[in-house]
């Protein structure tokens, strides 16, 4: 269209979009707890998980997953767990039994928050977290047999000598031994 005057025909304003509320859930290893803190091998160990909502409205049915991430392959731990309700600025706890039988060493545990996505969240890399449990070795005795601590009387016996044979046994584990039994066998 011809015109007068082609210097007006444009003109800007900035419009201001409010964001839309939404909750945003995260975990940080801070959060991450054991008690006890240091458990033995076999001893029943609670995980615990503090989920924290920094986002600008509350979430609801907050799925949590507890793993087992020590090998190449996760394992879950227990059932995922729901938190009903986290309002926003606040948090809520997840919880876990964990059996540590036969776990004696580092075991990292990893704590997935709404790990299928379902809460819409402006940030979604701020739901997983990673700690180190340390799980000792159950107290247990260790009996050695040594040969340099089996001793003879007479040192050097004849035919038809009574000889008195002296053996000492020795516990190099971390819990004593008791009504231990002692068998000597003449294998000549």
């Amino acid at each position: 269209i011809a015109e007068v005057k082609e210097t007006d025909n444009m003109t800007q304003k900035t419009l201001s979009l409010m964001a839309t509320a939404a909750p945003n859930l995260l975990i940080n290893v801070a959060n991450i707890g054991f008690s006890p803190p240091t458990p033995v091998d076999g001893e029943h160990t609670t995980l615990l998980a503090t989920v924290l909502n920094d986002g600008n409205a509350a979430a609801t049915n907050v799925m949590v997953q507890f793993l087992d991430a020590t090998e190449t392959r996760s394992v879950p731990i227990g059932q995922p767990q729901t938190i009903d309700s986290i309002p926003m600025g606040s948090s809520g706890t997840a919880q876990v039994v964990y059996e540590t039988g036969g776990k004696a060493g580092p075991r990292k545990i990893t704590v997935l928050v709404d790990p299928n996505n379902f809460i819409l969240e402006p940030k979604e890399t701020d739901n997983t977290a990673s700690r180190t449990l340390a799980v000792s070795l159950a107290a247990m005795p260790n009996l050695v047999a040594l040969s340099s601590n089996i001793g003879f009387n007479p040192p050097d016996p004849v035919a038809s000598d009574e000889v008195i044979v002296n053996a000492v046994v020795l516990n190099s584990g971390n819990a004593p031994a008791s009504d231990v039994v002692v068998q000597l066998m003449d294998v000549t």
